[in-house]
């Protein structure tokens, strides 16, 4: 028998070791084909007006998931190098020398890497058609995709998976050379040495993670950079210390509380858990941190695209907006917006403002003051009766009637901070000419009013109060705004009006500035849906190789339990609530950590987060307990085996 036919049999045996593995490295190789044959596709880049925008993005993403593709990859590696260690000094004694059972690894992780490229790229290859689709869809672009075959995102694929096998086969090579023979017999012999308790350090590390929670809730302020460094290294050390001072110190509690040590098979599953809980712990706090950065990440995007869809509304208050030319002007751009198949009139509006200052009467801290909303502002206003037609225009139910001493404010949704706080203040109102007013804030909209996304803020006044700043020589300017039935297909209407439009009157048009915003949150959450899989993935299969690992080296103990009388129904018990605890407790720590993000992330930017952050949660849990399933049922299989 040549060690050929020893690797091929091995491979045979082992595959329930492996499956898991190859699963998760062929989920990478296909993700990083499908970015890379997206980066290449000419109709894409054809289709896209921010194609070199999204070609940046999917490389970026695509090396993110090769760093994380060879880490796992190497961790998964040194797992089975350690696993097999005692087969391997079964092969020394036989006769194999070191460097025949260096290849014979090297062989088989080779293998490996033969089938994760061609099973990743066949499955790439037959998705990404309807990747394709799915992306162009979510940008509003309705074209044909042909089926086809991007050798380049194959080469590409081959050539870096192929370094990243070579790297991974090199290590545990490396690992045979350096590991004496008595050493591959006692690794599995060798028992932890018990945990010693450190309740300051526990103390310490809860301290931590509290405190960079705490700082998470007031992250604006002039200080946001260093506070941002200051969270991110306080709840990191500190969940490391949790896990490493806090769970040990709380698995010794729940050992002296004899009422639930003594309960049931608790006895078996926290022992156990006591005894192990050493070698788990750098395993649990980076699977905790790797948890919480993928929810949060997966998160942020998804709220950031929810809430661009859900204040679409608002955030594109007209299909087309120019500066106020003349009544000509607007007479041939509606001339051509009538004669057009596709769009229907819904309205136009001819839009006045006068530019004033104000200042807040707002007379304590707040987060506001961080904005400079104290200080004095250029707002522009408009009359009661323009506003009301305005919003009557834009199908919008936020008609007001204004005394003389009431305003609105009015102030776009992409801006950062969050004026709602402000209703029922004053306000100073004046210019070099006019006397300040004193007007009561009624109410505030997060809303444009002319220009699409940016908008400055703008407050409606009483028509009486406008006009006398309009008698009082306040500086004013016009626009005029026009809403169509179907703003999302009026890409030749738009190019058709342009060709009448003076440069200078800076024509802006909902469909050009909307899909140029809506291509980048598409590219931004695909990019980072696909790698927060591959994370959830990574981190899933590593706790399955730890517990598997773990579980062959704990046949015999559990075999000594069945002898004394145990039955398999106590044991299975065991099994399930010892390994249960070993992937909640990452879990819950990551989203607490998550959960307090995306608090921090809300206070920031002023998204709605509730539902997407939800749906994230959720999903990630499902997926994760996927592998829960997986690892309890192999666990029990290797344990309860006659």
């Amino acid at each position: 028998m040549t060690y050929y036919s020893i690797m091929f049999n091995n491979m045979k045996k082992s595959f329930k070791n492996y499956y898991i593995y190859i699963m998760s490295t062929v989920f990478s190789v296909l993700i990083f084909y499908l970015f890379c044959s997206i980066k290449y596709n000419t109709q894409i880049i054809s289709a896209i007006n921010a194609s070199d925008k999204v070609t940046t993005v999917f490389s970026a993403t695509s090396y993110v998931v090769l760093i994380f593709s060879l880490i796992f990859i190497w961790y998964s590696n040194s797992f089975f190098v350690k696993k097999r260690k005692k087969e391997i000094a079964l092969y020394s004694l036989l006769g194999l020398k070191k460097k025949k059972i260096g290849r014979m690894l090297f062989g088989e992780n080779m293998i490996i890497a033969v089938i994760s490229l061609v099973i990743g790229i066949a499955v790439g290859t037959l998705f990404s058609k309807l990747f394709v689709m799915l992306l162009l869809r979510m940008m509003n672009e309705f074209i044909y995709v042909s089926f086809s075959f991007s050798i380049e995102a194959a080469r590409d694929t081959v050539i870096f998976f192929f370094i990243i096998f070579l790297f991974a086969s090199f290590h545990s090579y490396r690992i045979i050379y350096k590991v004496k023979l008595i050493e591959l017999f006692t690794s599995a012999r060798k028992r932890e040495k018990a945990f010693k308790t450190r309740p300051i350090f526990a103390l310490i590390s809860l301290g931590l993670v509290i405190y960079g929670y705490s700082l998470s809730q007031h992250m604006v302020s002039s200080m946001f950079v260093i506070n941002v460094f200051l969270v991110l290294g306080s709840v990191i050390a500190g969940t490391y210390g949790l896990f490493s001072y806090f769970l040990v110190f709380m698995v010794r509690v729940l050992k002296k509380r004899k009422k639930t040590f003594y309960k049931g098979n608790n006895i078996l599953a926290i022992s156990n858990i006591a005894y192990r809980i050493k070698s788990h712990t750098v395993t649990f706090a980076t699977i905790a941190v790797l948890s919480a950065s993928t929810i949060a990440s997966l998160g942020m995007v998804d709220s950031v695209y929810y809430d661009f869809k859900s204040n679409e509304a608002e955030n594109y208050p007209y299909s087309f907006t120019y500066n106020y030319v003349d009544e000509e002007l607007n007479n041939k751009v509606l001339d051509i917006v009538n004669s057009n198949k596709t769009n229907d009139l819904i309205g136009s509006i001819k839009i006045d403002r006068a530019k004033v200052s104000v200042k807040i009467n707002y007379d304590f801290e707040t987060q506001l003051s961080e904005w400079n909303l104290g200080a004095v502002n250029t707002y522009y206003i408009i009359s009661n009766s323009a506003f009301n037609k305005m919003m009557e225009i834009r199908g919008m139910d936020k008609g007001v009637e204004l005394k003389d001493d009431e305003c609105v404010i009015n102030y776009s949704s992409l801006m950062l901070y969050d004026m709602n706080k402000l209703k029922d203040y004053t306000m100073d109102v004046f210019t070099d000419k006019i006397p300040k007013k004193v007007l009561t804030i009624k109410e505030v909209y997060k809303q444009a009013m002319v220009r699409n996304g940016y908008d400055p803020e703008y407050l409606v006044v009483s028509d009486k109060v406008y006009n006398e700043y309009i008698g009082g020589g306040a500086e004013t300017n016009s626009f005029y705004g026009i809403n169509v039935t179907k703003p999302l297909q009026s890409k030749e209407l738009a190019d058709e009006i342009e060709k009448v439009i003076p440069e200078e009157t800076k024509f802006e048009t909902y469909y050009y500035h909307f899909r140029d915003a809506n291509e980048t949150y598409v590219v931004l959450l695909f990019a980072a849906f696909f790698i927060g899989i591959v994370f959830l993935i990574s981190t899933g299969s590593i706790i399955y190789f730890k517990l598997i690992t773990e579980a062959n080296d704990e046949k015999d103990r559990y075999t000594i339990l069945k002898k004394i009388g145990v039955s398999k129904k106590d044991i299975t018990r065991s099994i399930k609530k010892q390994i249960l605890m070993m992937f909640l407790l990452p879990l819950i720590v990551g989203l607490f950590h998550s959960g307090f993000a995306l608090s921090a992330f809300n206070k920031v930017l002023n998204a709605h987060i509730l539902t997407p952050v939800i749906i994230t949660m959720v999903g990630y849990t499902v997926i994760y307990f996927i592998y829960y399933y997986l690892t309890v049922n192999y666990y029990k299989k290797i344990i309860l085996k006659k």
